[in-house]
């Protein structure tokens, strides 16, 4: 294989592709990037951990047409600090030499024969959306989907087409993320739903941009994306998602409207004296003001005030600060909907004039005044309870 690239598109292709590669596999084949250079100019990468196969192509100056797998974190480094030049690869028996200006690598390489074939997905669903609808919908879900969680249902996405609309869907129990994007050119069964691995949408969030289109193909094990020059297979999350629709409050006692910028300034301002275990922050809401306010035993007390517009009687409310300020920057309009039934049920948060999507989060279990008299060692054993988690109205209902 002797091969010649501009160095942003190789750069693209390896970073693409690296981060599924998972370097402590126990099969050294997987720490490896397979490069296949065809003589027609095209030049494809792949990477796999066996449950999610990631393809890029790319075109190259092909010379001598070939495949090779190497170490996918080293020619990541590589390609990281050679200069911005054409970047030419060349196989030596079992080593690839990479040559850039007055530098030259030789890699280890592997045969092609070990590495995994690519997986083929029949596809029972397939639809189209545009790259932008299916990034901003990622965006809108993927900080509730939890890194660990011993629901495995939870750790991804889901998604779920139904009346010629895409729903996504994610959450860790104590907040959740909700948006519904327009699809076209369904084909096969128009009701259909997959739970996609947090992994995949971190990464399709990064290649996703503002122009083109993606074809999501949903299989009987796996679900696929394809964005022309990159595609993605990966094995869907087994199981039954939560009935998070269980969870929504159907209607509102307290709805208040508050700026974007000045909510989230009046969340950072609070949070440096929050207390470390719940980082809870208290609000107040009054007719056309917020009272704002923290506390950390160790450290100190912050109190200060934000323009709202309310007109409702008084309602107090803690939240965990930083589930608010990721609910926040995901709304994307510059007046934020906050919709409160009680302060121990759900509360919603959405951009005016949105129906759209909507983010939900479980508020902190005020304690009572009489209950904070305690003595010291019981203080010791009270905490906000954080940990709830995301309980139905009905209490016989759970999320399951």
């Amino acid at each position: 294989m002797k091969v010649s690239f501009n160095k942003e598109d190789l750069s693209y292709a390896v970073n693409v592709v690296h981060s599924v590669v998972n370097p402590q596999s126990s099969l050294p084949i997987l720490s490896n990037i397979l490069i296949s250079a065809e003589i027609s100019g095209e030049v494809e990468f792949i990477a796999s951990d066996l449950e999610t196969c990631v393809r890029c192509i790319i075109n190259g100056d092909v010379a001598d047409a070939g495949k090779l797998t190497v170490p996918a974190s080293k020619l990541l480094d590589i390609v990281r600090v050679v200069p911005e030049d054409a970047v030419e690869m060349e196989q030596e028996e079992n080593r690839l030499k990479i040559q850039c200006q007055n530098s030259t690598y030789r890699l280890a390489v592997m045969p092609p024969e070990e590495f995994p074939s690519w997986p083929e997905i029949e596809p029972v669903t397939s639809f189209k959306l545009s790259q932008e609808g299916l990034k901003r919908a990622i965006g809108k879900i993927l900080f509730a989907i939890p890194l660990r969680e011993p629901r495995r249902v939870l750790l991804g996405g889901l998604f779920r087409l139904k009346d010629s609309r895409l729903i996504c869907v994610g959450t860790d129990g104590k907040r959740l993320g909700y948006v519904e994007t327009e699809v076209s050119d369904i084909t096969g069964e128009a009701e259909n739903e997959s739970i996609v691995p947090q992994k995949v949408l971190s990464e399709l969030s990064h290649i996703l941009s503002a122009e083109g289109e993606v074809v999501i193909h949903f299989g009987e094990r796996q679900i696929a994306f394809d964005l022309g020059r990159v595609k993605i297979i990966t094995s869907k999350i087994e199981g039954a998602y939560p009935e998070f629709q269980l969870v929504i409050p159907k209607e509102f006692k307290h709805i208040v409207k508050v700026s974007r910028d000045v909510l989230l300034e009046a969340i950072r301002r609070a949070a440096i004296i929050s207390e470390e275990k719940t980082h809870a922050v208290m609000f107040k809401f009054q007719p056309e003001q917020a009272l704002l306010s923290a506390m950390s035993y160790d450290v100190g007390s912050y109190e200060g005030t934000m323009p709202v517009e309310y007109k409702g009687e008084e309602v107090e409310v803690a939240f965990n600060h930083k589930f608010l300020q990721e609910i926040v920057r995901a709304v994307d309009e510059d007046e934020v909907l906050i919709k409160i039934k009680s302060n121990e049920e759900p509360i919603i948060f959405n951009g005016e004039g949105k129906t759209d999507y909507f983010f939900l989060v479980m508020p902190i279990t005020l304690i009572e005044p009489q209950e904070a008299s305690l003595s010291e060692e019981e203080e010791e054993e009270v905490e906000a309870e954080e940990d709830e988690e995301l309980e139905p109205e009905d209490e016989d209902e759970e999320m399951s």
